[in-house]
């Protein structure tokens, strides 16, 4: 009898044992509990920023020290992807961990739907002090980008934040800077959630002249290269294309921009360091989506119409002692949708089903596919319409992709599909649609993708005609998106 009640025993402790390996006592409480031991969350988006235009991606100049430093304490994910090539959709992936065509936020319907349920607004049900810092205009109020935050900051309008102590900021759109006073000046006792985007390195690249000459000649640094969304427009249209020298400075102006919020991007760090307020920090770094450069052909500097790995692989890197090892490496593919999953399980909230995401700290995160959309871009077609230019119909389409560790298929509406054997040509230049020897795979990738879309098809919500405030309209001018 005792020796029965001896196993019986063991095996109750046995069970107890695994359960606290399984939910140990440092997994933070849920949402309605004392969140007290909480980590910080800090999200920061550089916007535009290509993967391997940094250096701990293997850039060879070096761009950005400081990212590269923050790589070095962190761990970098070698095949991050964004779900599209533009803004407004990558975020919309990355607050609700949705794709495209759940989310239904994209070029034809700009606006995030209130039923979406943000990243922003699981944390603020969960006792965080949620605060945004943005420095595009895409990503604000008009477009309902920051239901949930409980303080906003939109710094095209040149404005103090909604709901924080008055800012004086001796730099107009320092959005950096505008967030450590926010910490200097709040000081929330609560755990805070902090989401950052800034513009650069977005055209026009137009980085302080200290930058620039850190990557130009000298001859080159005294010239205006003062330049405008038309003119390359009209570059692509070949209406008025770029002179060789033009197209030898923009990727050095581009590298400047890098360089210079790399420089703002250190400062922020030192100060976030010494304003934890006694708490650990997860600090996620990322962009939405990469920029073209010329590498596709001669005509195309941007980021619109296609979707190749120079606009849809991002940098990615987390930085987060407590699970996260330092100079770390990892090489399985991610995606945007994995970030909202991930913080569910630090704060220990379920994932709603419809998401497709994992959690990048558990054993099995990666996907063996990669997803990316793109809507027909009629923001974009409407823009070159203004400007007294009709595209060709061969960019009035939607673009889809679908990839895994060997193939990648391109998928058009209107045709012109492409597929490309990246073992072979990681750079995606080859298209070998047309080739019968690779009809098999072109098959296997074109019915995973048909079998994608019927999965995530979903009910669009109903539209919500968007109206842009005059500062608004200002900041999406200067970019290029508004006449």
């Amino acid at each position: 009898m005792k020796k029965l009640f001896f196993i019986f025993s063991l095996g109750f402790l046995v069970i107890i044992c695994f359960f606290l390996f399984l939910f140990p006592r440092s997994q933070f409480p849920r949402t309605g509990q004392n969140i007290a031991d909480a980590p910080n969350i800090v999200i920061y988006v550089i916007d535009t920023l290509r993967w391997d235009k940094v250096s701990a991606y293997g850039c060879p100049q070096s761009i950005s020290p400081e990212i590269d430093y923050l790589s070095k304490q962190s761990t970098l994910y070698v095949n991050a992807f964004s779900t599209s090539c533009w803004t407004i959709p990558a975020h919309a992936s990355l607050f609700t961990g949705l794709y495209s065509q759940q989310h239904q936020t994209n070029q034809l319907d700009i606006y995030l739907p209130d039923p979406k349920t943000t990243l922003a607004e699981k944390l603020k049900q969960a006792g965080y002090q949620t605060a945004a810092f943005v420095n595009n205009s895409l990503i604000g109020r008009n477009t309902n980008f920051l239901q949930g935050f409980d303080h906003a900051y939109e710094a095209f309008r040149d404005e103090e934040p909604q709901a924080v102590v008055p800012v004086q900021d001796p730099f107009k759109h320092d959005v950096l800077s505008t967030v450590v006073k926010w910490l200097h000046q709040y000081k929330p006792p609560e755990p805070y959630f902090i989401f950052i985007n800034t513009i650069e390195p977005h055209l026009p690249y137009t980085a302080p002249h200290p930058f620039r000459k850190i990557f130009l000649s000298t001859a080159e640094a005294k010239k205006n290269w003062d330049h405008t969304y038309k003119m390359f427009a009209e570059n692509f249209l070949k209406i008025k294309p770029f002179s060789d020298q033009w197209k030898a400075v923009m990727p050095k102006l581009y590298a400047a921009e890098v360089r210079f919020i790399d420089y703002h991007l250190g400062r922020f760090l030192r100060e976030l360091k010494l304003n934890r307020i006694g708490r650990e920090t997860l600090f996620i770094l990322l962009s939405d989506h990469g920029e073209t450069l010329f590498q596709r052909h001669e005509y195309q500097m941007d980021h619109q119409f296609h979707l190749h790995d120079e606009v849809i692989r991002i940098p990615l890197i987390i930085n987060f002692p407590r699970y996260m090892s330092k100079n770390d490496m990892r090489l399985p593919k991610v995606s945007l949708i994995d970030i909202y999953p991930t913080i569910m399980h630090l704060i220990r909230e379920p994932v709603q089903s419809e998401i497709r995401g994992k959690n990048l700290l558990a054993p099995d995160y990666g996907h063996e596919l990669i997803f990316t959309e793109y809507y027909k871009p009629d923001f974009s077609v409407n823009y070159f319409f203004s400007q007294g230019y009709e595209l060709d119909d061969k960019y009035k389409c939607s673009l889809f992709s679908v990839q895994n560790d060997e193939f990648k298929m391109i998928k058009r509406t209107k045709g012109n599909d492409e597929f490309f054997d990246l073992k072979q040509d990681s750079a995606e230049l080859n298209n070998l649609i047309s080739m019968p020897h690779y009809e098999l795979k072109k098959n296997e990738l074109s019915e995973t993708y048909k079998s994608f879309r019927l999965l995530q098809a979903a009910e669009k919500s109903g539209t919500q005609p968007v109206q842009f405030d005059d500062k608004t309209k200002a900041c999406l001018r200067e970019l290029g998106y508004l006449q």
